[in-house]
């Protein structure tokens, strides 16, 4: 029988399961990790330390052991005594001998730092979403990096009139153009190209109509150019 989905369904036994585990010593650094003064405190008190995700790291743990595998890996929410969170990756190699399960060394890493930065930098990129989708302005997202590759190598041939070399190499031109990748385009910007969907207005985009109309040509010289020239804004 698959014990995963049986301890799934019976969250009692999976407890009933955890509680026989024993934890016999902590070291100093746990104790530190954990705001705790005392070993016998800390392990008397262990079952408070758990986080909402507990439930399933034991399942995973319990179900990896069952299945013979030979090392456990996962990341685990934890609660300092003082009520903090305390977010760690938990990791142990799994006995493959009854007597090796008498003393099973387990290492709790602290990622607490990075999971709350990870936290602020999707909160910080679900903003910069709304406002993007919500703009009255037509935006477009587009990447630059083979740009910036071919006009790396440019420089590195000795052009440094951007200007004047892509007024002289208009098949030049023509080929940084063709290197800016579209990614994403908002509500806004398509309606200003009539365009109902984003794959509508990519083909429209990718039709290499601003290689040909004369005001289009100068406007990507002058962006490109100052681009080229290490201008942070155009």
């Amino acid at each position: 029988e698959d014990l995963r989905s049986y301890l799934e369904e019976n969250v009692d036994v999976a407890w009933n399961l955890a509680r026989q585990v024993k934890v016999v010593h902590v070291n100093r650094a746990t104790l530190r990790l954990f705001g705790a003064s005392a070993e016998d405190e800390f392990i008397n008190q262990i079952d408070n330390t758990f986080g909402q995700n507990a439930i399933k790291v034991l399942i995973d743990e319990m179900s990896a052991i069952w299945e013979n595998q030979k090392f456990f890996r996962s990341e685990v929410s934890f609660i300092r005594q003082d009520g903090d969170p305390l977010e760690a990756i938990l990791s142990f190699r799994i006995p493959q001998t009854r007597e090796g399960f008498k003393s099973v060394p387990i290492t709790i890493i602290d990622i607490t730092e990075s999971k709350l930065a990870e936290a602020t930098l999707q909160k910080s990129e679900e903003r910069f979403r709304a406002l993007y989708h919500q703009s009255p302005m037509g935006i477009s997202l587009e990447d630059y990096s083979e740009v910036k590759l071919m006009i790396d190598r440019l420089v590195d041939n000795g052009v440094t009139d951007f200007r004047s070399y892509f007024h002289g190499h208009p098949e030049k031109l023509s080929d940084a153009i063709e290197k800016i990748r579209l990614i994403a385009v908002n509500e806004t910007h398509l309606a200003l190209y009539d365009a109902k969907t984003f794959d509508e207005y990519a083909a429209f985009d990718s039709s290499q109509m601003y290689t040909v109309i004369p005001d289009w040509r100068q406007f990507y010289i002058d962006e490109l150019s100052s681009f080229a020239e290490g201008e942070t804004a155009f």
